[in-house]
């Protein structure tokens, strides 16, 4: 993984534009707000924008960028709720190929369909 050479904090996978600029890989050119300088704090400030999150995780699996959002919801209808406004509010800083949404109950997960 690459780190910011301004920040030193760790990015995802990045591809470099022809100004040599760093940009998410699958980025669009003219994406707006996030434009084709997207950055992973800007998909987690869009997130904590949203809602409180325990925990915010960026990271590279089989060459995709991946993002786990964790937060607490009293029941299931509040979590699906929260779901769809996380979706939302990433979609508009960042491509999001697909999403799913899992219940953890005593450290282990279960995708609600």
């Amino acid at each position: 993984m690459e780190h910011d050479p301004q920040t030193r904090e760790p990015r995802a996978d990045v591809d470099e534009d022809e100004a040599g600029d760093a940009r998410p890989a699958g980025s669009r050119e003219g994406r707006e707000p996030g434009g084709p300088h997207e950055r992973p704090r800007d998909v987690e400030k869009a997130a904590r924008a949203t809602t409180r999150l325990d925990s915010f995780d960026i990271g590279v699996a089989s060459g995709q960028a991946r993002i786990i959002l964790r937060f607490t919801a009293p029941d299931e209808y509040t979590a699906r709720r929260t779901h769809a406004d996380l979706l939302r509010a990433v979609a508009a800083v960042a491509d999001v190929p697909r999403a799913r949404l899992a219940l953890v109950r005593a450290g282990r997960s279960a995708f609600l369909d």
